[in-house]
């Protein structure tokens, strides 16, 4: 073969990996649809039950679970470690570590419990998320609650209390700009 050939060869290689991996990266970056997350939580509604259940039995109203493994899963408890005050909780149910496992499988990186809301969030950005939240009252977020937490889309899932979310903060600092 020559020389000009396996150049050529090359060339289109790294040409087409490198398309391959762009595509990859905005698909993996794009936020899921209410779709996507609907067949979600219908396939694994069972984890997520367990974990609201288990996350609503705590008396703390702030906790936001950490999993550094699939056995070593534990919560802050209280406000961030940023706020300070936090305290710590490893989860040794094996029934609520194998629902967090699969949720975690499932792409839900961010479980968090926000007084009467329990966030299952499976995209995440520095001024974005999306996912599931369940509000304890099985009420919808009033319009201010909605404004407070920047949620830009809450849309009810099949079942009361669950609800598709978006919080877009870039979304609301640009509206808030052209009133």
């Amino acid at each position: 073969m020559s020389r000009r050939y396996i150049t050529t060869r090359l060339v289109m290689s790294m040409i087409i990996g490198a398309v391959v991996s762009a595509v990859i990266s905005v698909a993996s970056s794009s936020m899921p649809d209410f779709r996507s997350v609907e067949r979600n939580f219908q396939r694994n509604g069972e984890d997520f039950v367990i974990v609201r259940d288990f996350l609503a039995a705590q008396h703390h109203t702030r906790i936001q679970v950490l999993r550094n493994d699939r056995r070593n899963v534990e919560m802050i408890l209280g406000h961030s470690r940023m706020l300070g005050g936090e305290s710590m909780a490893q989860i040794d149910d094996e029934v609520v570590l194998a629902s967090l496992n699969t949720l975690h499988w499932h792409g839900y990186r961010w479980i968090y419990r926000l007084d009467c809301r329990i966030f299952f969030v499976r995209r995440d950005s520095f001024y974005a998320h999306s996912g599931i939240v369940y509000f304890m009252d099985g009420n919808a977020p009033p319009e201010d609650i909605r404004l407070t937490l920047y949620m830009t889309e809450v849309v009810p899932l099949h079942e009361s209390g669950w609800y598709f979310y978006v919080v877009d903060i870039e979304w609301f600092f640009e509206e808030s700009l052209h009133q």
